[in-house]
């Protein structure tokens, strides 16, 4: 039976880096001194104990085997560092992301840049760093969001699993461009979705050493330019402004380089099937009672941090602002709609309350306002909103008809975890970004290329600006 030592240092193997040669039987306490004695043995490949994997030294990565997988599966089950993997079969052409590195009889064991993990679970495993992002200038609105969306799983999920072909992308942008110019009409010299991949997967990469170095996303940044005027040049702009141009970019990026989709009238792409939701607003004619109804999709909530008229209190958490948001609201008199029974102007009140829940929701806070004397100047509302990480709620503010087919007294359907908050800190004048990112049980303070451990009770007296559930 091999000794429980590790073979270079000799100290017993009892933390959770502890890994085991399959070749040899050869213990180590950590991830160097098992790549040591691949160095000398050419015993590349790895059992690792935290989280249960097969472990290829040369792709410094996990590995998929199904054998492996099975025992995984039926010994670890129970334990949280389990890891459900669920490789999609490989419809596009084969790129950097898949490596074919031995062969043992007839078997060919697959080294992948990642592994897809069952839902709500990390994508790789856990660690104890974070990559920065280069601030180029101003910024930093661009650097928070990103590293806000790289911490979703669903997003870092889709890039790491090879979703978005790079290779594929380019062939069709190249015959798009055609031999004449290397510009098109719609910019498709530089995609977005190709830049936002390199700059997932690069992260991860990174991220596995203990002092990871801080990526440049001066290419993701130029491709931002070229799809949007309003974000070109070296300017301050605001997050949540530039969530959503990210989103329409992206989207574009995305549908362009899978022109077949899905055949349905609803697209399938990352942007909609993950951020999009469905609200409805609804209208009462106070004078017939006739109700009328409209849905349109939505990617974020933006709700009013400012006093309600007839209010004397501003909200205090995020339920106060989401009840405010689906609250009946009566229109004045001088903001008469016409009834489409009445045939007439009448006094309306209006409500609206959601209809279908994204997968990720993006909450915006409206915390600058323009001042009513000047419509030029505008001014921050700094009000400290309390806000849930564990569990937030959506059932009281989703609508009857969505309730019924989630359940009565709401669900898991209607519960969410915080993932990300971005942050604005200082004034209009002089201000600045940050983020505040999960990943696994650990919270990353995002400050452009520093990158500090926080605490949850530091995130939860952050002062909130977007928040992704």
């Amino acid at each position: 039976m091999p000794s429980l030592s590790c073979h270079l240092c000799q100290q017993l193997c009892l933390s959770s880096d502890t890994m085991c040669c399959v070749e040899c039987s050869v213990f180590s306490c950590s991830l160097e001194h098992m790549q040591s004695h691949a160095s000398t043995n050419r015993h590349i490949f790895s059992f690792r104990l935290r989280p249960p994997c097969l472990y290829c030294i040369d792709c410094n990565d996990c590995v998929y085997h199904p054998d492996i997988h099975k025992s995984i599966s039926e010994y670890c089950l129970d334990s949280d560092d389990a890891i459900e993997v669920n490789l999609k079969k490989a419809k596009r052409a084969p790129n950097t992301n898949t490596l074919f590195v031995w062969q043992q009889g007839k078997t060919w064991r697959r080294c992948v840049r990642s592994m897809k993990a069952r839902e709500g679970r990390q994508m790789v495993p856990e660690n104890d760093s974070l990559c920065g992002l280069i601030n180029l200038g101003n910024t930093c609105f661009a650097n928070s969001v990103l590293q806000a969306l790289m911490s979703c799983p669903p997003v870092r999920n889709f890039f790491l699993t090879d979703s978005h072909n790079q290779q594929q992308c380019r062939d069709i942008r190249s015959k798009s461009v055609g031999n004449s110019t290397p510009f098109s009409a719609d910019n498709s010299i530089v995609c977005t979705a190709c830049e936002m991949d390199h700059l997932v997967n690069e992260a991860t990469i990174r991220q596995q050493q203990s002092n990871p170095i801080p990526i440049s996303p001066h290419h993701f940044i130029f491709g931002v330019w070229m799809a949007s005027e309003t974000m070109a040049g070296y300017a301050q702009q605001d997050a949540h402004e530039f969530y959503i141009c990210l989103m329409n970019v992206l989207h574009t990026n995305l549908v362009r380089s899978n022109p077949g989709g899905s055949g349905t009238h609803r697209c399938d792409c990352l942007v909609h099937s993950v951020f999009e939701g469905e609200m409805i607003s609804r209208q009462r004619c106070l004078s017939c009672g006739h109700v009328s109804s409209r849905t349109e999709p939505f990617f974020d909530l933006s709700l009013t941090l400012s006093k309600l008229q007839g209010s004397d209190s501003a909200p205090a958490c995020l339920y106060d602002c989401l009840t405010r948001f689906t609250h009946t609201e009566k229109l004045g008199v001088n903001e008469k709609l016409e009834c489409s029974s009445c045939r007439t102007y009448q006094e309306i009140e209006k409500q609206f309350s959601i209809m279908r829940l994204p997968s990720i929701m993006c909450i915006h806070l409206k915390r600058f306002k323009q001042e009513e004397s000047n419509s030029v100047r505008s001014t921050k509302i700094e009000t400290f909103i309390e806000f849930p990480v564990l569990l937030l709620d959506m059932a009281p503010f989703v609508s009857a008809e969505a309730s019924g087919m989630l359940g009565r007294g709401g669900g898991v359907g209607f519960l969410y975890e915080l993932t990300a908050v971005v942050n604005h800190i200082g004034t209009l004048e002089n201000g600045h970004y940050i983020a505040f990112v999960r990943h696994g049980n650990q919270w990353f303070k995002c400050d452009d290329a520093i990158v500090t451990k926080v605490t949850v009770e530091e995130v939860l007296m952050s002062e909130c600006y977007v928040l992704f559930y």
